[in-house]
């Protein structure tokens, strides 16, 4: 779950605190045996260090990136490993991929936490920009997803789901990354937000 907030960090230029949340995401694959999440926090962390141009360590990371990703036969992450490696100018590297995948990933955090109305907010504004962008939704994500979102609306009565995931909607991709942030970043100490 760290994987997604982590990208939303770089999107906020935040660098520092996404390699923690992804060495910490690392760390918890490796301990698991979670082939696929050392691959994807191993390549983000390549990423990542591509954006702090360090690009010594991101080719190496991606390098290991990609070999994890033939281990597991997962020929889409070893793609994106490779034009990640045919990148040679940091530049023409957009962190708009994946922006919509750590917002439904936030969505299932807020939904585990109990908070199924900020769930459906949050995936709500992620629909909406899917919309507008035509951007579609992965079919791996799609399954990875879904679960969690109808779990969630399950808990929630319909009328409020519906109202919740309709304020969503009507969120740009900004005010949706920042509400989805609000309690990740929230000071703690019971302080309150005014």
């Amino acid at each position: 779950m760290l994987n997604g907030p982590s990208a939303l960090q770089i999107f906020r230029g935040n660098q520092a605190r996404a390699v923690e949340l992804l060495e910490e995401y690392l760390s918890l694959s490796r301990k698991t045996g979670d082939l696929r999440g050392i691959c994807v926090s191993i390549s983000n962390l390549g990423v990542t260090a591509f954006l702090t141009g360090d690009y010594e360590r991101a080719e190496a990371l991606l390098q290991e990136a990609q070999e994890v990703a033939q281990q597991i036969s997962n020929a889409d992450m070893a793609s994106v490993c490779d034009l990640m490696l045919g990148f040679r100018e940091l530049r023409e590297w957009s962190y708009l991929q994946d922006k919509d995948l750590a917002l439904d990933i936030l969505g299932g955090v807020a939904g585990a936490r109990g908070e199924d109305g900020r769930a459906a907010r949050i995936w709500g504004g992620v629909e909406g920009y899917r919309e507008v962008t035509d951007i579609p939704w992965l079919q791996d994500d799609r399954e990875m997803i879904e679960p969690h979102i109808e779990a969630a609306r399950a808990r929630l009565d319909e009328i409020t789901w519906q109202k919740e995931w309709e304020k969503g909607c009507s969120m740009s991709l900004d005010q949706t990354v920042d509400y989805a942030l609000e309690n990740e970043e929230r000071p703690k100490h019971g302080a309150r937000r005014s």
